[in-house]
């Protein structure tokens, strides 16, 4: 696999197709909905904007109003972002197979639609398996910290800095994974096994991807996309006041300038989102052309 040739082809179909761009901002869209949502619902901020909601509420109630909303908007941004994803990643098979005539929106979303389920199990594998190890590691780590008076702490401070590489490929793997779902047509444990297979045929290669993938969107979301979050810090200022209805107005003025925002935020967020599945999806076929890939292609042709 050529890493070069990988990327080049991949930020030509990015270029290329305008539809893989609204794909992710659908997959980003809950993501900016939140900052606006975030901030009307948090537990602190409620009761300013709503003084006689939060007044005729017992304080419990009001935290739970606020974790309601806010749990229902992270549970509707995992459909929604593998709705984008899938339809990405079909979008890239096709053209793979030599189909050349301009793919729509709603086409490409019925095109994932059959491997969502499969997909949301392959993620929900890696998070479940990492929350495994992690809370028991977490958890022997505190209590020897205790009893050391911090030693351990420092001691495993060097391995915890390759928490940051570790993690980019574990999510690799995870991404990996749910593409093999839709190229191949997998089962969730077969694609977790052949994105497995694979990285560790091709690790320093893969890891180079990741890299790439992960750092590179990082330092390019650092100046088009955080910008637009940076309203969501002026609350901040308020904690300065006394002034009850000044805290209100700049909590006002926060919301609305990323409710203007907001539009802005999906789209970024998106095309990066979509940039990343693109090479993903173009590395798993640089590395692992589907052995019959006119079987994959049925279930892809013959979904509506």
């Amino acid at each position: 696999m050529e890493i070069s040739a990988v990327l080049s082809i991949s930020l030509r179909r990015f270029w290329e197709e305008k539809v893989f761009w609204l794909l992710g901002t659908l997959a980003a869209v809950t993501s900016a909905l939140s900052l606006p949502i975030n901030q009307i619902f948090s537990p602190e901020n409620l009761p300013i904007l709503l003084p006689e909601l939060a007044s005729n509420l017992d304080e419990l109630i009001t935290s739970l109003l606020s974790l309601v909303v806010l749990l229902g908007i992270n549970l509707l941004s995992i459909p929604l972002y593998l709705f984008g994803v899938l339809g990405i990643v079909a979008g890239v098979w096709k053209r793979e197979q030599g189909v050349t005539a301009r793919f729509s929106f709603g086409e490409l979303l019925q095109t994932g639609l059959p491997f969502f389920w499969r997909v949301l199990g392959v993620r929900l594998t890696f998070v479940v398996g990492l929350i495994a190890v992690l809370i028991p590691t977490i958890l022997v780590i505190s209590m020897a910290s205790i009893f050391t008076f911090g030693i351990v702490l420092l001691c495993l401070f060097p391995l915890i800095i390759l928490f940051v590489p570790a993690s980019y490929i574990l999510y690799g793997l995870m991404e990996l994974a749910e593409t093999a779902v839709v190229i191949e047509n997998l089962s969730i444990f077969e694609a977790i096994t052949t994105a497995w297979r694979l990285f560790k045929a091709n690790f320093w290669k893969m890891l180079v991807i990741a890299l790439v993938i992960y750092l590179g969107a990082g330092i390019i979301a650092a100046f088009l996309v955080v910008p637009f979050t940076l309203p969501a810090y002026l609350p901040m200022f308020s904690d300065l006041l006394n002034n009850e209805i000044d805290k209100r107005s700049i909590l006002l003025v926060s919301i609305a300038a990323l409710c203007l925002l907001s539009p802005l935020y999906a789209f970024f967020q998106g095309a990066l989102v979509a940039l990343q599945r693109i090479i993903w999806a173009q590395t798993y076929l640089a590395i692992n052309r589907p052995a019959n890939p006119s079987a994959a292609l049925v279930e892809i042709y013959d979904v509506g």
